[in-house]
């Protein structure tokens, strides 16, 4: 018998990346298309009940269903979890109901920098000119692709601007 293949490993890594990214590219342009037709808060809680019932089959298909949690530790994820899932998805879907998906998507560009900026303040981590460049390269190429597709439009600053901006700080945080 011959040895596994280390490559295997490497390729299934490779395709659940693939299939999250695509996921990921219409996650946006899905939840603008639902929030003109359905009301925010049923989007926001409908895309968190989805996300629970992924992660719980994949919890249960790795047995890792029990994970002998300490309570200061359930604390800290029932934090967590109102900032960075309900809180970021409310505020997300309300934002995509009174924003364009362009305006949306540049907005959201700016999470690496937000985090950064917290992170900087918070944490005292030097920013640093390689950070700056690459968070800058970053909010760049992201520029490039969202105005360069075709029928992508933007508005000037409007108060779904902000929404999406205070949902990139809640998931920063």
């Amino acid at each position: 018998m011959g040895q596994p293949n280390p490559r295997q490993g490497d390729r299934s890594a490779q395709a659940a990346l693939m299939v999250a990214v695509a996921v990921w590219g219409v996650n946006l342009s899905a939840v603008k298309v639902l929030t003109a037709t359905l009301d925010v808060l049923v989007v926001a809680s409908s895309r968190m009940v989805v996300a629970v019932l992924a992660l719980s089959a994949i919890l249960l298909a790795t047995r890792q269903g029990r994970l002998g949690l300490r309570p200061s530790t359930c604390l800290g994820l029932i934090v967590c979890g109102g900032l960075m899932v309900y809180a970021n998805q409310v505020l997300f879907a309300a934002s995509l109901s009174q924003t364009t998906a362009t305006n949306a998507a540049l907005v959201q560009a700016l999470g690496p920098l937000v985090s950064t900026l917290i992170a900087s303040t918070t944490l005292r981590e030097r920013l640093g000119v390689r950070r700056l460049a690459g968070l800058v390269v970053g909010l760049a190429g992201v520029a490039v692709v969202v105005l360069n597709r075709q029928g992508a439009t933007t508005t000037g600053p409007n108060p779904g601007d902000l929404l999406m901006l205070a949902s990139v700080v809640c998931f920063a945080s």
